[in-house]
């Protein structure tokens, strides 16, 4: 296995850069996680005061979140393909459980203009080529993207540098980091949205926003009402910053019993098979 050491002036410039002026609550916790450095435990001992689930198993991640946004950092398995054609294959040759990548999703609309960042620094192209509202700004070398669809910000991802490559595994996708492009050698008009529409959430509906404190029954009925343009089964998914989900599906109960006095928010996302490509809405409870 690998030793990685980063340079300390190589950290400080993606620091500097990266991290400057991001209007996220607890956007700046994030950066003492030491991409191919950091295991799952110093993650957790960091984001300590973050909402967090369980880490995946199956996929070496594990997601977090805060009352602004959702955090999903994605861990090395151990152990690299030995397919040279493997697209999904481990990326870098580092022991399990080391975070290699930090995914952040705004639960409230972010403009390209509010992260204060010098896109001349990053590299923009065009997602779909008959989408013309969806970007990807990047920049390999200081570890940053932005994906961004109608100038708002639809995710931010951090990732080890270009000067980390020596510890890349040897397949393709391992490849495809270190090309110029954020797509690799797929070409612009081979990238086509057809006939597709992600579902999107359209109404979150709380049985109440405000609880005493002292209330012994504090649960919040949640219906989540959603549509798809192509009426692909949907599957539900819920991000609390406090509390937990009973349930699966529409209709699910938020229990917030085991809190302290504060403001806490559910999310409600559908996947139609594609992820959480369309609109979330985010709602609040207080407990006083």
């Amino acid at each position: 296995m690998k030793q990685i050491i980063l340079p300390s002036i190589l950290v400080l410039a993606i620091y500097s850069f990266a991290y400057a002026q991001v209007p996220l609550t607890g956007f700046d916790r994030l950066k003492q996680i030491r991409l191919l450095k950091s295991d799952a435990f110093q993650v957790k001992q960091i984001l300590w005061d973050f909402a967090a689930e369980e880490p995946n198993d199956d996929d070496h991640s594990q997601k977090f979140s805060t009352k602004e946004m959702s955090v999903e950092v994605t861990y090395s398995s151990g152990v690299c393909s030995e397919d040279e054609d493997d697209d999904e294959g481990q990326i870098w040759d580092v022991p399990e459980w080391i975070a290699t990548d930090i995914r952040i999703e705004p639960n409230d609309p972010v403009k390209v203009e509010d992260l204060h960042f010098d896109l001349s620094k990053l590299k923009k192209e065009q997602i779909w080529a008959n989408n013309t509202d969806s970007f990807v700004y990047h920049n390999k070398e200081l570890g940053i993207a932005l994906r961004v669809s109608e100038n708002e910000i639809d995710a931010i991802y951090l990732f080890a540098p270009q000067k980390s490559k020596p510890y890349l595994c040897e397949n393709k996708n391992a490849k495809r980091f270190v090309s110029k492009s954020w797509f690799g050698n797929t070409r612009l008009e081979d990238r086509k949205i057809i006939g597709y529409s992600p579902a999107s959430v359209t109404a979150l509906i709380l049985s109440a926003t405000e609880f005493d404190f002292i209330d012994a029954n504090k649960e919040v009925k949640v219906e989540t009402i959603a549509g798809d343009p192509d009426n692909d089964i949907l599957t539900y998914n819920y991000t609390v910053t406090g509390g937990k989900v009973i349930g699966e599906g529409s209709k699910v109960i938020w229990s917030l019993k085991a809190v302290l006095p504060g403001t806490y928010s559910i999310t409600a996302g559908v996947d139609d098979g594609c992820g959480i490509c369309g609109k979330t809405i985010t709602r609040s409870v207080t407990i006083k």
